[in-house]
């Protein structure tokens, strides 16, 4: 089972903004990261994969349009794209029960997904009068109940404290590990770090990169280096002015990007009689490949004289 969108391209004529060419699978039994800043067009890549945005390019499931796989009555469908759009006049339960029926599965289920949601508490409130963390929660829990062959989510987890996060990422995995095709949008790398398998890279509308998780933060993140010393000013602007990579200071150090060894700022330090009280290695991570895929965060540090 696989998602495949084949460029995808939509430009807003309002804007001149949109999307541009995207294209990538989504593989059966993985989750599939889009990662991507706010207005970055994740929710318009979202939007044309379901019918929703008109769109040159194409998206197909194991080769059928989205149209065919909305009427597939065994709901092989989940989607998670606005919270709000489940009935208010519905209760929790209802609408979990209706989803299950649906897909021929035991409605009594629905008290185990709310539970799992932490909204088991909130069976039979009316979806009008939760909150909009609960909404989401609910929305996450609707998308995942009937184990879905395919599974659409636009930024879940946003707007949840950590538990709730934590549990819509739990549904997430499971849907995958059910042999699911999983894609969700997302702009926290730590969620994305903690469930996604592979990801793909969207900013300003194009893609920056695709592959694996692990392929993509070794392949595209910069070296990191922390120094905690007994001058980080001092040291700061000495590594500064080797002209080489970024450095910044981070908590009680200084953090270097992309620059010299731990051994060349060591021997710096000691030739300017600097003390080291500490000098690490960091590992990799998926912001830091994408500050280096899109050049946001990124500030490099000009000679001080």
């Amino acid at each position: 089972m696989t998602i495949e969108v084949s460029g995808v391209s939509r430009i807003y004529k309002s804007t001149g903004k949109g999307v541009r060419d995207v294209s990538f699978q989504v593989p059966s039994g993985a989750v599939t990261a889009l990662v991507g800043l706010n207005g970055s067009g994740k929710s318009t890549v979202i939007g044309a994969m379901l019918g929703l945005v008109a769109h040159d390019g194409g998206v197909t499931f194991d080769g059928n349009n989205i149209e065919d796989v909305k009427a597939d009555s065994t709901s092989s469908l989940g989607v998670s794209f606005q919270p709000t759009g489940l009935p208010g006049s519905l209760r929790s339960q209802d609408v979990l029960e209706a989803r299950l029926c649906l897909s021929g599965m035991d409605p009594s289920l629905s008290v185990s997904f709310l539970d799992k949601v932490g909204l088991s508490g909130a069976a039979r409130v009316r979806i009008r009068s939760l909150s909009l963390g609960m909404r989401q929660r609910l929305a996450v829990a609707f998308a995942t109940c009937s184990m879905p062959r395919y599974l659409v989510l636009d930024e879940p987890t946003n707007g949840l404290d950590y538990l709730g996060r934590r549990q819509a990422l739990d549904l997430i995995r499971a849907v995958a590990d059910n042999g699911g095709s999983v894609l969700l949008s997302s702009h926290v790398f730590d969620d994305v770090t903690s469930v996604a398998d592979d990801v793909v890279v969207l900013d300003d509308g194009v893609v920056k990169a695709s592959g694996s998780l692990d392929d993509v933060v070794e392949g595209c993140a910069t070296s990191r280096i922390f120094v905690c010393s007994s001058d980080d000013l001092r040291l700061r602007t000495l590594i500064a002015n080797l002209g080489e990579g970024i450095v910044s200071c981070s908590g009680d150090g200084v953090l270097v990007e992309g620059g010299p060894s731990c051994r060349s700022v060591g021997e710096l330090a000691f030739s300017h009689g600097i003390k080291i009280f500490e000098l690490s290695v960091l590992d990799k991570t998926l912001s830091n490949a994408f500050e280096v895929l899109t050049g946001h965060g990124q500030k490099r540090c000009e000679s001080i004289a």
